[in-house]
């Protein structure tokens, strides 16, 4: 009976110890950033509600395949997954806030972008390194609305 509970507690102690890091994991705004629940007005006018896709690059894999929707509301379904296997995407949804022309996704993984810069038909995944955003030119993490055809 003893070493039941003592099974117990160590299971329950590595749950609790589990979601606290992965709370901890979660993107945080950056301090000295204004955040608001509009978009800019030169955004505002872009038909920046809907979903966007894409496969950016990856160090260790063929890519990630991404999904982003930002819905009325401020609400977003983020979907990740490797591309090229037969792993399950991992889904997360939330609130955004609006920095600018960027939409910061709220309680989003650390392991992946929770930021990007919102143009015309598509969005670019930014990264914060060392307090400084980047990503808005780095070719291989653009995500475009799947139905719009571009010609160049």
């Amino acid at each position: 009976m003893k070493n039941r509970f003592q099974l117990i507690l160590v299971i329950i102690f590595a749950v609790s110890s589990s979601l606290v890091a992965q709370k901890g994991m979660q993107g945080q705004k950056i301090p000295g950033r204004t955040y608001t629940k509009r978009p800019p007005a030169a955004v505002a006018e872009l038909p920046w509600e809907g979903s966007y896709y894409g496969v950016t690059r990856c160090a260790n894999c063929d890519g990630i395949d991404m999904s982003l929707t930002l819905k009325k509301g401020n609400k977003y379904i983020f979907s990740t997954k490797a591309a090229n296997t037969d792993e399950p995407a991992y889904i997360q949804k939330g609130r955004f806030v609006w920095d600018g022309d960027i939409v910061f996704l709220k309680k989003a993984l650390l392991e992946m972008p929770y930021m990007f810069k919102v143009e015309e038909f598509q969005v670019k995944a930014i990264f914060d390194i060392y307090g400084e955003l980047k990503g808005a030119d780095w070719e291989g993490y653009t995500l475009i609305m799947p139905h719009i055809i571009r010609l160049e």
